[in-house]
Parts: structure tokens; sequence; C-alpha cells
């Protein structure tokens, strides 16, 4: 798996650089539209659906329509050939395209936002992040139903952005009852418990476990994560986790609320006492890591 951003995510930043270069040319949509008329036939809503990634990718749209607004903008002559570069890359399908009729969307933009990140947050109060699973894990989770081998080879197929040669920075957040809870065989949950303890070693992991102790009063229950994306011009993406849905917002007073209840959950307990105290499930469980 590359260390490229996803094309989903190059496309959100091809639309951000178009409006960025509208917003330096000082004109409005009504007025690019007027101007690139006879040359580029466009509406004030297509273009805003660019501006916002919905972007045109076939070769001949990108020599036809991005490269004349681009000129329009007065793009230099690099700045157009590296937003042309950026566009094509953005057409290429990405690893999961194979999965997509078994993907509902929320999952597909988490991947991309996942495949696209150099730092992100996870906090889960119900279950193990799924990048922190085993597939025995996952499958206890699924049962035993129609599709589980591909939904499982899927997560597996996410989880190699952890063995990139440059991967992302992974902070992952769960409740202590998560690492409590029995699956099905106790043995999958001891390796899975040892898993997490092995992970927890990289450098580039870093679990926290917010204690039973700790009590109920917590601002919330709802699992989230937080993306810091690749191109440093796109802005951190919050998704927050619904029963049949997932929502993303990169609005940032969403952002930063989610930041700062971060900031306190994670005072409970340091990465090393979660170390301590996976090491001691383990061993409860009859077996020593």
């Amino acid at each position: 798996m590359s260390d490229a951003p996803s094309p989903d995510v190059l496309r959100q930043l091809v639309g951000r650089l178009l409006a960025r270069w509208r917003s330096r040319a000082g004109l409005s949509l009504e007025q690019v539209v007027a101007q690139a008329k006879p040359h580029i036939r466009l509406s004030p809503p297509t273009l805003s659906r660019w501006e916002s990634g919905v972007i045109p990718t076939t070769g001949k749209a990108r020599r036809t329509k991005i490269e004349p607004l681009l000129r329009l903008y007065g793009a230099t002559d690099d700045e157009v050939a590296a937003t042309l570069r950026l566009a094509e890359r953005a057409a290429e399908n990405p690893w999961w395209y194979e999965y997509r009729a078994e993907l509902p969307e929320w999952t597909r933009t988490g991947i991309a936002y996942a495949d696209s990140a150099t730092l992100i947050h996870v906090y889960e109060p119900h279950r193990v992040p799924g990048l922190l699973q085993t597939a025995d894990y996952a499958r206890a989770l699924l049962g035993t139903g129609p599709g589980v081998d591909r939904r499982i080879e899927v997560l597996m197929r996410r989880q190699a952005i952890l063995n990139r040669p440059h991967p992302p920075q992974l902070w992952a957040l769960l409740d202590e009852s998560v690492l409590r809870r029995q699956v099905s065989d106790p043995a999958v949950m001891q390796q899975q418990v040892k898993h997490l303890l092995e992970l927890s070693t990289r450098p580039r992991i870093t679990i926290q476990v917010v204690p039973l102790a700790a009590g109920p009063n917590r601002r919330t229950a709802q699992p989230f994560n937080i993306f810091r994306l690749a191109p440093i011009e796109l802005p951190d993406v919050v998704e927050r986790q619904m029963l049949d849905d997932h929502d993303f917002t990169d609005d940032q007073h969403t952002v930063a609320q989610y930041m700062d209840w971060w900031g306190q959950a994670t005072e409970f307990q340091s990465p090393a006492e979660t170390q301590s105290l996976l090491s001691a499930i383990i061993a409860e469980s009859g077996d020593t890591a």
C-alpha cells in the first residue's frame, strides 16, 4: 500500500487549490463562469462542486476544464503542472475499488481519510478499534454470515497502513471494559490483548485506556476518529460513529471540541500504565506476555 494520499483525498486537495486560486484572483463563482465562456461550459453550482472535491478526472476534462481555469486564475506554469499531476493521480482507482459494491459510502470515506493521514486519533468505548483488531477477534464480532470473509479481508488490508515505511502516527484510546469483555472463546480475547501489547511497543503507535475507576461521567460514549491529513492544505476531519452510519466534518470548532475532550480523557492513564494493565490482564488469563 502506497504512502501517497488516496485518490479521494487528492480530489479534495485539487478542489481546495481551485478555490484558493480563484480567491487569489479576486473572482466570484459567477465572474468565473462569465469569463470562462465560451471556452468552458459550467455553472456556479458546478464550479462549487469542483471546489468541494467533485472534480472531473478524465484526461480530456483535465486539459479542457481544469487547466483553462487555472490559467484564468493566473496560476504559474509550475502551479498548473503540479495541479494537473494531482488531478491525474486523483483519477486512479483506490485499493478498495474491487470491494466497492460491498462497502457503504461512509466506510469508503473512512478508508480514504485513514490512508491519507499522518496522525489518527481513535476513541472506542465498546470494542477494540478496527485498525488494532486481530482477524479472530474481528470474526468473533462479525459472526458467520455471508460476506464475513471479505469484510475481514478488507479490515486486514486497511491495517496495512501501520506497516508502511512511513506509517501514520496512531493514538488509540479505549475503555477498560473493552478489554474485560469476552467476545467468544477466551483465547480469542487473550490473543487480542497480547496483540495490543505488542502494538503498543511500536514507536508510531500509542495505546491508552480509560480505566473503570474513571467512572461514567465523561462527556461522550460515542466512538470517533480524528484524521490529520497529509496534504497540509486540508483541515483535520472528525469521523463520528453512529449505529448505522458515520458522520464526517472538518468544522474546526467541532474538531477543537473533540480534541479538548481527548486531552482530558487521556489524563486518566499513561501509555506505560496501559502497558502494565495489558500485561496484568494477560497474566490473569493464565498466560504471560
